[in-house]
């Protein structure tokens, strides 16, 4: 939110920069079979197969 109010209020934003710490990726496979990270956390296969991706990326 700090940058986004820097943004509004004309305020100097600072510049993004990767930090591989922060990595954020869910993948399902197949219908029923799925894996992702969050940082250092490791999602569980249940929660990567509820998001619902099509509402993302509609085809």
């Amino acid at each position: 939110m700090t940058q986004l109010n820097a943004y509004f209020s004309g305020e100097p934003t600072k510049p993004y920069t990767f930090d591989p710490s922060k990595v954020q990726l869910a993948i399902s496979i197949g219908r029923d079979r799925g894996t992702g990270q969050l940082g250092s956390w490791r999602l569980w296969s249940f929660l990567v197969v509820r998001i619902p991706w099509n509402r993302f990326f509609p085809l």
